[in-house]
């Protein structure tokens, strides 16, 4: 994704520069090429420094989103291995763009209305040169039953694991149905709205992999590469049979049907809610401890989750300038006082009282006791804001 991009859809008719068009249209840029691929060549200097540096790359093209979302593929490796390359990948294509002028973002779900940014995850296990996800004899999609178990691991655990491969609060932007995000816990030969996919390119032993596509880069490789190992192992070590594969359109099924498809966290709270239950197979053979398990759920709660609830965002401040003063009993009444978005201690724990969260309701009275009078956002004190002061605005109209 490139900043104020060339080809960004939204820059069309813009007469402020050179304006030649071929801009793909939002959820359209899959895959073209020049003019309409405005970054073939910087994408090639990418492949041509990774390769230096020893990455293998397989195959580099332009992405669904427009703005120029683009995709990289190295090639398969150990799990280690591959971790350290995907930090050296970051880095690369970073430095690169910076050099042209440009910027790269790993966001999950940098656009509003446009295909968020995945890292789909190829797995599978090796022993004595044979690949043990492989079976001629198989008529689904020639897979092993220790690959099936390996899948039924992944589903079992999926939830916990989004806190590791899904991990801000931005990766939920992304899991959302509409944008080929992979929200259904289930698994499938070319169901690509299905969270595992096992690729058919190939009748190839060597070749035979499954795909977890709910990863997105804003993991932690180390973190989530461990991670997802561990809940494929814990489904070959209980024999965890997954449900059974599912290839049809699951935007089509009748809503009795689909009510049956579990789906993946809905957001970062539910992910580190759901870790906090379910992690006992992470912890086996101490590849992770309690006090990491413990100390990334505290992190990302008082960082991220607490972070983006106590706070306002442009959207939040556009609503409310829309829907202030309407004849609503309040819920939580803010006004503006002097540029800041003030409210009340005692409306805001009333409130989350009468949710009955208590541990939300305990999080949050400390942020509301550090910051008693406000929830500021620096960004809304400028002159510029028409709102006079003392407006009072309904956050229970939203």
């Amino acid at each position: 994704m490139v900043k104020r991009s060339e080809e960004g859809f939204w820059n069309s008719g813009d007469a402020t520069k050179t304006n030649l068009g071929h801009k793909p249209r939002y959820k359209e840029g899959y895959f073209p090429v020049s003019p309409m691929d405005h970054h073939q060549d910087i994408r090639s200097e990418m492949v041509r420094t990774l390769q230096k540096v020893g990455i293998t790359i397989e195959v580099h093209h332009h992405e669904v989103g427009t703005g120029g979302q683009a995709e990289i593929d190295m090639r398969f490796g150990e799990l280690t291995a591959m971790a350290d390359n995907v930090l050296k990948y970051k880095y690369i294509v970073k430095n690169v763009a910076k050099q042209r002028g440009k910027t790269v973002t790993m966001m999950p779900k940098p656009l509003f209305m446009d295909n968020g940014t995945g890292m789909h995850v190829h797995q599978s296990l090796w022993k004595g040169g044979k690949n043990l996800f492989f079976d001629a004899k198989d008529s689904y999609a020639l897979i092993s039953e220790t690959a099936r178990h390996y899948i039924g691991g992944i589903l079992t655990h999926a939830l916990a694991l989004c806190a590791f491969i899904a991990p801000t609060t931005n990766s939920y932007r992304r899991l959302v149905p509409g944008y080929e995000a992979p929200i259904n816990l289930a698994y499938s030969k070319r169901n690509r709205s299905a969270c595992i996919r096992i690729p058919m390119y190939s009748k190839s032993e060597k070749a035979k992999r499954i795909e977890f596509r709910c990863p997105d880069p804003s993991a932690n490789p180390y973190y989530a590469f461990s991670a997802m190992l561990m809940a494929g192992l814990d489904g070959i070590e209980k024999k965890i049979e997954p449900p059974a594969p599912l290839d049809k359109n699951i935007y089509d099924l009748e809503p009795e049907e689909q009510a049956k498809i579990k789906g993946v966290a809905g957001s970062l709270e539910e992910a580190l809610d759901n870790l906090e239950k379910d992690h006992a197979f992470l912890l086996k053979g101490n590849v992770f401890t309690q006090d990491v398990i413990d100390t990334w759920i505290d992190y990302k709660r008082t960082n991220e989750v607490d972070a983006i609830f106590l706070n306002g965002n442009a959207l939040t401040f556009q609503i409310l300038s829309v829907k202030r003063n309407q004849n609503i009993p309040p819920r939580i009444r803010f006004r503006y006082v002097n540029g800041w978005l003030e409210t009340d201690l005692t409306q805001c724990q009333d409130w989350l009282r009468s949710t009955g969260d208590e541990r939300k309701l305990a999080q949050h009275s400390d942020r509301f006791l550090a910051l008693p009078t406000c929830i500021k956002n620096s960004e809304h004190r400028s002159g510029t804001d028409s709102r006079k002061q003392n407006d009072e605005v309904n956050l229970s109209s939203v």
